[in-house]
């Protein structure tokens, strides 16, 4: 048996992987009842459903968000023309990034514990369409881009000099008000920053081009599950990316335990519980079906040989998570790209509403 078939027992209780030299696996014993109690024993319920709370309560909350007056105020961009067809479509793909950009920093700072609740795993299937729609929307506006269109973006950030530190302050306030870790909330203004001061310096375009290459480029690739562990685990090293699956492997069957037992914990009407068998899951809603979407990818999260495929994130771009140390990898493309677009979306308006 490979490593992913016994991955794949270990997920249903029954299969401890071996890590043995690099390229090889030996079965060790069975994960016991005493075993698994234990992993049970040492979850939380209660922490776990109080991170549901807080993420659905921001997810909704970014829904209902517009840009504040310091930035682009509403008054004068609805005196535009066509203001209201370019707001809608606009808003809902800002929103799409914001909820995209949050979902992802707040996964990636939580315990591994709680990543693998079954609760914030069905946050992430669902979260799949809208970094989809976040990722090739904002390529797709970026491609259109006219030469007048980036040089009016350049005009206006050196006009306004600081505007970038407007715009970094309005995506850094949720996860500052939801107790991100200051890296974090430091590695994403850092970003905005940064970018706005070469969009400002140079053309846009030039920040932006090789970005929208990448990412049609990663599009085109082939997602496969073994084309992922092959990628991730030459990256990070076979031994180390197995230890670290398996070691996930075991949480995921250790909510299943606690879960069953504890009938489930209640969030927003949903109980989550045990995982249907994989019989009942409509084959287009299985793992790896969902979980190789470009977007998520691209967001550093990629299709895996077990459990819902969400198991790959922070592993591949290092403790710190920094963008721009992650971009060298290939690893959060996304993310770079996401803050691009907002900046050009933005400071577009912003030029809009100054017309």
């Amino acid at each position: 048996m490979d490593r992913r078939g016994m991955l794949g027992s270990l997920v249903g209780g029954a299969t401890l992987l071996g890590l043995g030299t690099t390229g090889c696996s030996t079965q060790q014993a069975p994960l016991t009842p005493d075993a698994l109690s234990k992993i049970a024993d040492r979850l939380d319920p209660t922490a776990a459903n109080d991170i549901l709370v807080s993420l659905d309560k921001r997810l909704a909350w970014i829904d209902k968000q517009v840009l504040p007056d310091d930035i682009a105020p509403l008054a004068k961009l609805s005196k535009a023309k066509n203001f209201d067809e370019e707001f809608a479509k606009g808003s809902t793909l800002v929103r799409k990034t914001m909820r995209s950009l949050y979902l992802t920093g707040r996964f990636l700072d939580m315990p591994d514990e709680y990543k693998m609740h079954p609760g914030v795993q069905s946050r992430l299937i669902a979260a799949q369409k809208d970094m989809d729609a976040a990722v090739l929307g904002m390529t797709e506006m970026l491609e259109k881009a006219t030469p007048e269109d980036f040089r009016r973006v350049q005009d206006t950030l050196r006009k306004d000099p600081l505007l970038g530190e407007r715009i970094a302050k309005w995506i850094e306030e949720p996860a500052a008000d939801d107790g991100m870790p200051f890296e974090r909330r430091f590695a994403t203004r850092a970003s905005v920053l940064q970018l706005s001061d070469r969009m400002r310096a140079q053309s846009p375009a030039l920040v932006s081009d090789h970005v929208v290459s990448k990412v049609r480029r990663i599009e085109a690739q082939h997602h496969s599950e073994a084309d992922q562990i092959r990628r991730l685990s030459a990256r990070i090293g076979e031994e180390a990316f197995w230890k670290h699956q398996t070691h996930l492997a075991s949480l995921h069957s250790g909510w299943q335990a606690k879960l069953s037992t504890d009938q489930g914990v209640v969030n927003g009407g949903n109980a989550y519980g045990p995982p249907p068998p994989a019989s009942a899951i409509p084959e287009k809603d299985k793992p790896g079906a969902w979980a190789l979407s470009t977007g998520g990818i691209m967001m550093g999260f990629g299709g895996g040989s077990v459990l819902l495929g969400i198991i790959f994130a922070g592993l591949a771009t290092g403790e710190s998570a920094l963008f721009w140390a992650g971009i060298v990898l290939g690893v959060t493309v996304g993310p770079i790209l996401l803050l691009i677009g907002l900046i050009f979306l933005i400071v577009g308006a912003v030029q809009r509403a100054a017309a």
